[in-house]
């Protein structure tokens, strides 16, 4: 089973006319998708579970009008997502013979406003996977699954023999075009 998990925008607290979110809701939204992924298991008797985290998991301080959305400081969303997702893999890995995990960053983790002034390797959705490892990595059954990563912002998973490219796409430009240029670029530099 392919499990995605992106764009979890911990901290957020909005509520108007367009919806409602906050941790908590984020955090039932979790279950949910767990239950999900566990009924899809039996039904199809998947053995394993591939775990791909593709950003985006605090709401992080990247603008001032994010920073006023946010209802937890930047430290508590890392903690809180962090938490939640160690949860969530712990109870795939109770379900499935091997839970292989992978985690690349997204553009709400950067630590600075300008987006051209970031470092690629320097991103708050880092800390949870260094706290990923630290809490389930003496779990027999699971793989964490990035040392062929790229960078923190593109990452690769083999499942089945196949291998996939994983990234946010906030550096992407989504037309025809551009996934055409990111693509070759991505395995030129991955395979020199």
């Amino acid at each position: 089973s392919f499990i995605a998990i992106s764009d979890v925008h911990m901290g957020l607290d909005v509520d108007n006319n367009f919806g409602k979110y906050n941790s908590e809701i984020a955090n039932e939204r979790m279950s949910q998708y767990l239950a999900e992924v566990l009924n899809i298991q039996k039904v199809h008797k998947s053995e394993n579970a591939y775990v791909a985290i593709i950003g985006d998991l605090v709401n992080g301080l990247i603008h001032q009008t994010v920073q006023l959305e946010n209802r937890e400081n930047v430290v508590e969303q890392v903690q809180k997502v962090s938490e939640m997702i160690a949860s969530f893999i712990f109870e795939l890995s109770k379900n499935f013979n091997g839970v292989c995990v992978n985690s690349v960053a997204g553009n709400h983790s950067r630590l600075n406003q300008k987006k051209d002034a970031v470092l690629r390797d320097e991103r708050l959705d880092d800390l949870c996977l260094w706290y990923l490892k630290a809490k389930l990595g003496n779990i027999e059954n699971i793989y964490f699954v990035d040392d062929k990563n790229y960078d923190p912002t593109i990452g690769v998973m083999n499942i089945r023999g196949k291998e996939y490219i994983l990234c946010h796409g906030d550096n992407d430009t989504f037309s025809e075009s551009g996934i055409s240029k990111t693509a070759p670029a991505v395995f030129t530099a991955m395979y020199k």
